[in-house]
């Protein structure tokens, strides 16, 4: 039996699934405004952050918010904060926070904070992308929609640095790239560059590190929010956003609002990471078998590069390329070096369904790849989707003249503060390194070394954070209902998160979408859910039904991305 084929689960459905045609959009006539803002979102351009000549770093932080004009029709500022919220003494911190203001031209509603999650990225390009459309078309013209950067990332200050220059980075980073595959024989070169990167991260930035965690970027929200005259706290949040939110919740139930967390995790094992990735692992396999069940319903090679008359087949040829990798990496001349099984897990997981935003033209790409890398590795040429991807990586890295941090996420920031939020964990033995690898390949043939790393690296962190979270406050009753959102397939945020957060969170909704994707930013559009998002924000004292099961919208993005259409 192929490993995929081993793994394929049955997917647990809530006892009615409503159909788009069946939820009651007609009490609301801003039914059709979210269907057109599906279609915007869905032709929205890529990051246009550059178009815009602004720095955060010209404004100077204070203790309240003096907005001014950026990026459009946009407003920024820094918020001075303590660093230390336990001990201000120890100095302080800058937020970074951009605001949609309210259209005066209609009554005022109040404000709502958004966070794209991400960790280490920043929140200014997302925000620049879809703020104007999430507020005018999703929830309404006369609120203030508000974003700010997470502590030690984006244009938050301090940050997280590393490398004191670009080319030091790209030095690190080739080195990162040519490590060979995670075996038990290499573990030991791995385990020597997560201790270099350490000592780096130290050297530069020992004295942040202690304070750029998930809890300080939830007590910097509320920051914001008392800074703006606020007792109650909205929240539309994705992802880690979504965290923020659950952590909000723990830390200050008497200041929550009205709150949407879309792709939460399980808040607990945030601070513990190993159990962290094994939670995100879940839905990983169903992702692959996914992709391969929508591939094999193309009926040709010419809708997917990778098909074959035999799912079976084609079950056993990702098979077959994923252990012909680990011992024959293929070796590429544009430039020099070698295609790795590593390389080949991460561009594979970045252009799975529901991770690529949707976008049809990554599914071909993956097909391609597959197909590319399956050709190369039996003595063939290399194909331009292989050489596409291998070139991308290195352009990622390549050493180049100061980088507009506007852009820039932060590698750094999204490794430490997970690491940080655990604290130290110390140095395993080659023998407890052997014991993760068999567990993590046994749970995911496909990514399971890709995301060990994700833990591994937190084994070399020497940082700690100077906060703590007392995981009895995870149990609490709000007086408003919040609502939890997940895909019932989704890569890094599986249902049960929601579900688990829900049970702890007693006054609470759970509301699933039938289908493959990593919150609405990133899966398929369901106009049902964003008429949800917009009645808990709009509409007094709204409830969404218990155990509600919604559809994407037909032919969205993708081959479809109806979650029930194949055997999952």
């Amino acid at each position: 039996m192929g490993v995929l084929s081993a793994l394929r689960v049955a997917l647990t459905v809530s006892a009615f699934v409503v159909q788009c045609a069946t939820i009651p959009l007609e009490h609301s006539q801003h039914a059709e405004k979210i269907k057109l803002a599906t279609k915007l979102l869905f032709s929205r351009q890529a990051d246009p952050i550059t178009e815009y000549d602004f720095r955060f770093e010209t404004l100077t932080p204070s203790e309240t918010l003096q907005w001014v004009d950026c990026y459009g029709s946009f407003k920024c500022s820094r918020l001075k904060v303590p660093l230390d919220y336990q001990d201000p003494s120890k100095g302080s911190a800058a937020v970074a926070a951009m605001m949609l203001p309210a259209d005066p031209t209609v009554p005022f509603r109040g404000t709502i904070y958004s966070h794209p999650g991400g960790a280490g990225n920043p929140s200014e390009p997302f925000f620049i992308g879809v703020a104007q459309i999430f507020r005018d078309y999703i929830l309404e013209p006369g609120w203030n929609f508000v974003t700010w950067d997470a502590r030690g990332a984006g244009q938050t200050t301090p940050t997280l640095t590393c490398f004191e220059t670009q080319e030091e980075r790209y030095a690190f980073q080739q080195r990162q790239r040519a490590l060979p595959a995670l075996t038990k024989a290499t573990w030991p070169e791995y385990q020597a560059y997560y201790r270099d990167y350490n000592a780096k991260c130290q050297a530069l930035s020992g004295d942040v590190i202690p304070y750029i965690g998930f809890i300080q970027t939830t007590r910097d929200l509320v920051s914001l929010a008392t800074a703006m005259g606020q007792d109650k706290i909205n929240l539309w949040g994705f992802s880690y956003g979504a965290n923020i939110g659950a952590l909000l919740v723990a830390l200050y139930p008497q200041k929550v609002g009205k709150l949407v967390l879309d792709s939460v995790g399980k808040i607990h094992e945030r601070f513990a990471p190993g159990t962290s990735v094994e939670f995100e692992l879940r839905d990983h396999c169903k992702m692959v078998e996914y992709f391969l069940q929508a591939c094999h319903s193309t009926g040709s090679t010419d809708g997917c590069a990778f098909y074959s008359p035999n799912i079976a087949i084609m079950r056993t040829r990702l098979e077959n390329i994923q252990k012909k990798l680990v011992t024959n990496p293929i070796t590429m001349t544009s430039p020099p070096g070698k295609y790795s099984s590593e390389n080949f897990k991460q561009n594979m997981f970045a252009s799975l369904p529901g991770l690529a935003g949707g976008a049809a033209y990554l599914w071909p790409a993956l097909g391609y790849l597959l197909a590319d890398v399956e050709t190369a590795l039996a003595g063939g040429a290399i194909g331009g989707t292989l050489a596409s991807f291998y070139q991308g990586g290195f352009a990622a890295i390549e050493p180049s003249p100061p980088v507009d941090g506007r852009q820039q996420g932060s590698t750094d920031s999204q490794l430490g503060i997970p690491c940080t939020d655990s604290g130290p964990l110390g140095s395993i033995t080659q023998k407890e390194f052997e014991a993760l690898l068999s567990k993590f390949n046994r749970k995911d043939p496909n990514f399971g070394t890709l995301f060990l790393q994700n833990y591994l690296v937190c084994t070399e962190w020497t940082g700690d954070n100077v906060e703590k979270l007392d995981f009895a406050l995870l149990d609490q009753k709000t007086d408003n209902t919040i609502t939890f959102i997940s895909h019932n397939i989704d890569p890094l945020g599986p249902v049960e998160g929601a579900k688990s957060m829900s049970r702890k969170f007693r006054n609470s909704r759970v509301v699933t979408i039938d289908a493959v994707g990593h919150t609405q930013l990133l899966g398929p559009n369901s106009t049902p859910a964003y008429m949800i998002v917009h009645d808990v924000f709009n509409v007094p004292n709204y409830k969404a039904p218990r155990d509600l099961v919604l559809k994407p919208d037909a032919g969205t993005r993708g081959f479809g991305y109806d979650a029930s259409t194949f055997n999952l």
